[in-house]
């Protein structure tokens, strides 16, 4: 049976790669963005997912979860992901490539070997003493077992490209798994803070799942040109949401208050000396010198530790829900929690992936006085 390839990026085109590299035909693409547009790849067409299509579907893309995008984020144009469920109702077989992966137990060799600068780590995770000290102590501080097997997974999977310890991605959105919507949906007010707010996806679906509660959000987003997009998001997203209070500021979260070079890359935009976009750098404690906030998301393309480090009187004092993305650097998934389990007292921590090949993980620290367990 000849495949079809859900999904026309990047893990598409290395499925595809992979595939024929063992003589298996690939009949053709589909894509919600690219296809339905007589385009093709590799010689195959791309095709929408309103077409009739024949073949085993192999869903090879980041984002493979079971619930659909909200009508008004699609009218933002924000996430064009194509969906699980909808494939499903229309296609019949389907694989994602989590189970894909079980079948072929060599793709991840593959992928390293072929496509080394999507590798993000370059190679296979390397562990020292030191590592295996901070492990153990990020490992005692989860409550939950299944957190506990997630983590242990992960590195696991990032040791030695094992298939048998390749994680689940989760089937909520990003930043808002079900611990994190039911402390949120008790406050009168959410104070939210979004640094890495890049075009406004968060903040789109956080006003979406909480529509009913009064928002103010600080979105911090350094890229000039993300940050044209952050506003007029927030613009459109204020007319659908009376409740809503928005304040967007075009620097950088950091340790220290200074002047720093970003390179601009879109949704890959980071603080870097090779950089040639000036920026400010401030603290957070300096950003938000008045009010409580209630929930911080940091996704800040590597530079997460020293955002951190620039918080402590917040993390200390006001004690807020926090959520680190943990994959732009080789050992931010030990380093990061390591830090964040040792700075905050009486929290319950959590930890969730949400892409393919562990990106997208994210680390959860909730005040256990705010659990509903």
């Amino acid at each position: 049976m000849a495949y079809c390839i859900l999904g026309a990026g990047i893990i598409g085109k290395l499925v595809y790669k992979y595939l024929t590299s063992k003589g298996i035909k690939v009949d053709c693409f589909i894509d919600d963005v690219k296809g339905g547009k007589g385009e093709t790849l590799f010689g195959r067409p791309i095709k929408s997912k309103r077409e009739r299509v024949c073949g085993k579907l192999i869903a090879a893309i980041f984002s493979q979860v079971n619930y659909k995008i909200p009508g008004f984020i699609k009218d933002l144009h924000i996430d064009t992901s194509v969906y699980i469920g909808d494939l499903k109702e229309k296609h019949g077989p389907l694989i994602t490539l989590y189970e894909f992966v079980k079948e072929n137990r060599d793709f991840f060799e593959f992928v390293a070997k072929n496509h080394p600068a999507f590798w993000w780590r370059n190679g296979k995770l390397k562990l020292d003493k030191d590592d295996l000290h901070k492990i153990k102590a990020v490992e005692k501080a989860f409550m939950c077992d299944e957190d506990k097997k997630i983590f242990s997974h992960i590195l696991r999977f990032m040791e030695s490209f094992d298939v048998d310890y390749y994680p689940r991605l989760s089937g909520t959105p990003q930043y808002f798994p079900q611990i994190i919507e039911s402390v949120l949906k008790q406050k009168n007010e959410i104070f939210f803070v979004d640094m890495g707010a890049y075009k406004g996806d968060t903040l789109s679906w956080l006003t979406y799942i909480f529509r009913d509660n009064p928002i103010k959000a600080v979105c911090i987003e350094p890229d000039p040109e993300n940050f044209k997009e952050l506003v007029m998001t927030s613009v459109r997203l204020s007319d659908l949401h009376p409740s809503l209070t928005i304040i967007n500021i075009p620097i950088a979260a950091g340790e220290n208050l200074t002047v720093s070079s970003l390179t601009s890359s879109g949704d890959s935009s980071r603080i870097d000396i090779t950089g040639s976009v000036p920026v400010w750098e401030v603290p957070l404690d300096y950003i938000i010198a008045s009010g409580e906030p209630t929930y911080i998301k940091m996704d800040v393309e590597g530079y997460e530790m020293n955002v951190l480090k620039g918080m402590k009187n917040i993390m200390y004092k006001l004690r807020p829900i926090i959520a680190v993305s943990l994959y732009h650097n080789p050992k931010d998934v030990i380093n990061i929690p390591y830090f964040l389990t040792r700075h905050l007292k009486d929290y319950v921590f959590s930890i969730k992936v949400y892409r393919n090949f562990c990106l997208e993980t994210v680390f959860y620290c909730i005040p256990k006085e705010e659990c509903i367990l």
